[in-house]
């Protein structure tokens, strides 16, 4: 949400290839750092190693559409309150409490 609301020309175009060069040595870059953020945050959400990747998938639609309703301003809710506080709400109501301590659950944890 942070990102999406201080550099809001940057996250409209992130996903229009159209306007930007995928084979940048730059673009590939951050890429790759971004997806190692999504894909270590979304593993402490998922319930099993074996629902990581759909974990993964669910948690960066859910964000990357709320961002975009938000900054249309689609929802209701953009007059009041904090985008990313209602943002945390919904990862919450959707997958449960996140456990910030743990990296990762390993097998048989809960």
């Amino acid at each position: 949400m942070r990102f999406a609301i201080d550099h809001r020309p940057y996250f409209e175009v992130m996903f229009r290839p159209v306007l930007y060069r995928a084979d940048d040595r730059g673009m590939r870059s951050a890429r790759e750092r971004v997806a190692h953020v999504l894909v270590t945050s979304a593993r402490r959400l998922s319930p099993s190693p074996a629902q990581d990747r759909l974990t993964t998938i669910a948690a960066w639609s859910l964000a990357h559409r709320f961002a975009g309703l938000w900054l249309s301003g689609s929802l209701p809710e953009n007059a009041q309150g904090d985008p990313e506080a209602i943002a945390r709400s919904l990862i919450q109501l959707v997958f449960g409490p996140m456990d910030t301590n743990a990296s990762r659950r390993g097998p048989g944890t809960a």
